[in-house]
């Protein structure tokens, strides 16, 4: 029988399938909502099928790796270079939200 995930360095599933992976839901703001969704981010990174950026998250006491809407892959691309040459801010908290007038997705370090 094969492994349906593998287990990334922070402890978290990461399925070999996209599909299976959970997928973000990232908060739109309008006049009543002014904060996007505050989150402990552990690492940033891609998902080896189409390159999809990915964030893993502590949870409570859960870590969980979830996939990122495509706009985010040039602020994952940004995290990994930061990572490579050992200046990574994580773990931190990030606030992820979208901005539906300007149509756009944003990563806000707190």
């Amino acid at each position: 029988m094969t492994k349906d995930f593998i287990t990334n360095h922070q402890g978290a599933k990461i399925f070999i399938s996209i599909d299976n992976q959970p997928k973000l839901v990232i908060p739109g703001l309008d006049k009543n909502r002014n904060k996007g969704k505050v989150l402990e981010v552990l690492d940033v990174g891609f998902h080896d099928i189409n390159h999809t950026p990915m964030v893993t998250i502590r949870k409570n006491k859960a870590i969980i790796a979830y996939l990122l809407p495509d706009w985010y892959r040039d602020w994952a691309d940004l995290n990994m270079v930061h990572h490579s040459t050992g200046t990574t801010p994580f773990p931190c908290n990030i606030e992820f939200g979208f901005i539906p007038e300007e149509e756009r997705y944003y990563a806000e370090f707190i």
